[in-house]
């Protein structure tokens, strides 16, 4: 007799109850050496999120799921706008978070043609995962390029153990502002040897409009459009004033969020083949000043519409009982369609001001496409009883594209002709850029006793774009059963410069050099009776850094008739990053276990960095009630303030030295110090299991935010936008900067889903 979907609901609800401490420590994790090992032996510092921590926590997406890891640090929320995220991590970021990879099993999800994080938000389901594993620190000796300042690898759940038949787990969940978001996961069995599985999302929200947000700089609110519009016909005219001015702009910046994920994966014997599609939708959010774009005014475009697709073909079978082979193939693309763009307020929007002919609104759009198609082939082999080694290649060929950048009319998405470009409104071509890269990669790992094991590695890649890298990697870990262990390591990493940087025509550079860094890394922990501890220290040391530099030979490199080249990229920069964590997972009494963790962060001499928070602390407890039957789960986060760079003049002492340099008065914070305030956030999540008696049904209830907290995530990167004070604002057409000096956040948000499981 076979089991039904409340029998399996229940075992995996009685097998999660009776993890303990010890458990945690042996769970097996794949990432950190390309081999099933546990977390305790990994030669690593990682941190793995289980399917069942990601339903009693109530997670829908990564981002939420990171907000509570060690390292990991949001400026933004969903929606982020242009790029797909802002997060830094382990004080360390660039644009749309090129330095932090993200793979599902095993698959690359970055950006192809910009190296962007994906797959944050809801642009990724988390149902049919099993795991999530984070590596803290370089990657790049087993990974290659983008395993900068760690990566991310989010495991599905395996069919191996899929029950006969058809089974189907539906969800449905509401919440504010209209929001709803049906979900499933379906899995067909016809056969012992077949085993079929698809899983969607559709998540669709009108957002709150970024309105009874927090926002004390009127950045957001309170604005009107200048009285000068600049227009491609006949230069700066003045703008349409109503009796009191010019007409006000619409306060707050669009939310709304309508994304579509599907994931399909069929197995058969050692065969396997995968398959994704996502279609992204969304305001873009706080991305940029209120008052300089039009961010909330219906029927004015201020939108991303990103789409993306792969496929995964593998096999994998054991050649002798100590060799076994994987081969990979995959193919992926993203694309960021032509609907993606706003219109300025400043210039090129429409005027009718009685006088000047009318113009209308024109709109700047983006659009591009990359593909990646590649092989990935791997060997295990286990030389001796305390030996293992790990052998494999992989080579790529990439097609990538920088955005197009238009003008007016849409552009069209099957074709690398821009019909108005921008600012010409003048026909151009788009150029396609190929590279190819070759990777071998070797790691050997010795068990030198019963607890103590050393692990070496070393990966080498050849790419067109960036020549040759060789990245080594070594560890020295101690894992005993009880009492204590330790992990150090060493570990080098490289993130290549993106299209944009390369190829930019104002400021790229086609010579520029990978970035790379260097990290050393110290972990002790101990094993309790009702509790694991844990201290990690780590140093590493960034070199060639790109950044936008002056031109330091105009010989050399030639400055353009509109000042092309009078600063580009190049690699000038260094930098070094300290940071500790001490942290621990413990048992209260029967059913009640906890976690908790502070983490420091320091640049050279243990001076703050830039858009980091030096001091964070997060800590949960997990608690059992009424027989078992409703799960509480309670989450505190604690930021302190975070230093401002002196591009964020926001949180800067005002200067008549700065307002001379700005050219107008501004807008700072009350008692501006060049740091923005901390906070302290709790979220609840609270889920019935068993309420029924075939067990199929799972309510939950989830409160983030849940006193209401008003807080804002510092400005991206510069945070460099620095508005007029009100008696100035509309007189000034195009004030400096354009990135706001901080992002509002949300306050109090529930959501309640409900999950069953249907079939046989």
């Amino acid at each position: 007799m076979g089991l039904t979907p409340g029998d399996v609901e229940a075992d995996e609800l009685d097998a999660l109850l009776e993890v303990g401490l010890e458990d945690l420590m042996q769970i097996q994790v794949v990432t950190p050496g390309r081999q099933k090992q546990s977390i305790a032996q990994a030669p690593a510092n990682i941190t793995a999120i289980t399917a069942e921590m990601i339903e009693r926590r109530g997670y829908r997406t990564l981002e939420e799921v990171l907000k509570d890891v060690p390292g990991f640090e949001f400026t933004t929320s969903q929606p982020s706008g242009e790029y797909p995220t802002h997060f830094i991590f382990r004080g360390i970021s660039d644009l749309g978070q090129t330095k932090t990879l993200i793979m599902v099993d095993g698959i690359v999800q970055n950006d192809v043609s910009n190296g962007w994080a994906r797959g944050l938000g809801f642009d990724l389901i988390l149902s049919d995962v099993a795991m999530i594993e984070i590596v803290s620190g370089p990657g790049s000796a087993l990974y290659g390029a983008n395993a900068y300042a760690g990566l991310i690898n989010i495991i599905t759940k395996p069919l191996v153990d899929a029950p006969r038949g058809l089974q189907v787990e539906a969800r449905a969940e509401v919440g504010e502002n209209a929001t709803l978001a049906p979900e499933f996961v379906a899995t067909y069995r016809p056969k012992d040897d077949l085993r079929l599985r698809l899983a969607g999302r559709w998540y669709r929200t009108d957002g709150d409009g970024g309105l009874g947000r927090p926002d004390p700089g009127s950045y957001f609110t309170g604005n009107f459009e200048p009285d000068t519009v600049l227009t491609t016909e006949v230069g700066n005219v003045a703008n349409e004033r109503l009796a009191v001015g010019t007409r006000p702009i619409a306060n707050g910046f669009a939310t709304d969020i309508d994304d579509v994920y599907l994931r399909g994966r069929a197995e058969k014997g050692n065969f396997i083949l995968d398959a994704t599609f996502y279609d992204k939708e969304e305001g873009l959010g706080s991305e940029v000043v209120g008052y300089e774009y039009f961010a909330n005014t219906n029927g004015t475009p201020y939108r991303v519409h990103h789409r993306g697709y792969s496929v995964v073909a593998g096999y994998t079978f054991d050649v002798t009982d100590s060799l076994s082979s994987r081969t990979r193939f995959y193919f992926r693309s993203n694309q960021i369609l032509p609907e993606t763009g706003f219109v300025y307020t400043y210039k090129y929007q429409s005027v009718d001001n009685g006088v000047d002919a009318a113009v209308d609104d024109k709109v700047k759009g983006y659009h591009g496409e990359g593909y990646v198609a590649g092989v990935d082939q791997q060997l295990n082999l286990v030389v001796t009883d305390n030996q293992d080694l790990v052998v494999g290649f992989q080579l790529e060929q990439e097609v990538k594209q920088y955005f197009g950048i238009s003008l007016g009319p849409l552009q069209d998405s099957k074709s690398n002709v821009i019909a108005s470009a921008y600012t010409s409104e003048e026909a151009v071509v788009q150029p396609l850029f190929f590279s190819k890269n070759a990777a071998v990669y070797v790691q050997d790992q010795v068990r030198l006793d019963e607890n103590l094991t050393f692990t070496g590695g070393v990966r080498y890649d050849a790419d067109d774009e960036y020549g040759q890298v060789l990245n080594p990697r070594a560890s020295l870990v101690r894992s005993p059963e009880r009492g204590m262990g330790f992990k150090l390591l060493y570990g080098q990493a490289f993130k290549s410069a993106t299209v944009f940087e390369q190829f930019d025509e104002f400021r790229g550079n086609v010579q520029l050099e990978p970035e790379k860094i260097v990290t050393g890394e110290l972990e002790l922990n101990y094993r309790f009776t009702s509790a694991i501890a844990r201290a990690t220290v780590f140093y590493s040391k960034l070199t060639d850094l790109i950044a936008v530099a002056p031109n330091p030979d105009t010989t050399k490199v030639p400055i353009g008739p509109n000042s092309e080249f009078l600063d580009y990229f190049q690699n000038v920069g260094s930098a070094s990053i300290r940071g500790l964590t001490v942290g621990a997972d413990f048992r209260l009494r029967d059913q009640w276990r906890g976690f908790g963790h502070y983490v420091f962060t320091a640049g050279d001499g243990g001076d703050p960095l830039d858009n980091t928070a030096r001091h964070k602390v997060t800590v949960g407890v997990d608690a059992m009630f009424l027989q078992d039957r409703l799960s509480l789960d309670l989450r505190a986060n604690w930021r302190g303030q975070i230093r401002a760079p002196e591009s964020n003049l926001y949180f800067q002492p005002k200067t008549p030295q700065r307002v001379e340099q700005v050219g107008y008065d501004y807008v700072t914070e009350a008692k501006p110090d060049g740091y923005m305030d901390g906070e302290l956030l709790l979220n609840l999540t609270l889920t019935g299991y068993r309420l029924l008696p075939d067990r199929r049904l799972v309510p939950q209830l989830t409160i983030r935010n849940l006193f209401d907290t008003a807080y804002s995530g510092i400005g991206r990167q510069s945070g460099s936008g620095v508005r007029p004070v009100d008696g100035l604002q509309p007189s000034i057409q195009n004030p400096s900067g354009f990135i706001p000096p901080y992002h509002p956040q949300p306050g109090r948000e529930w959501f309640f889903s409900v999950r069953y499981m249907l079939g046989a």
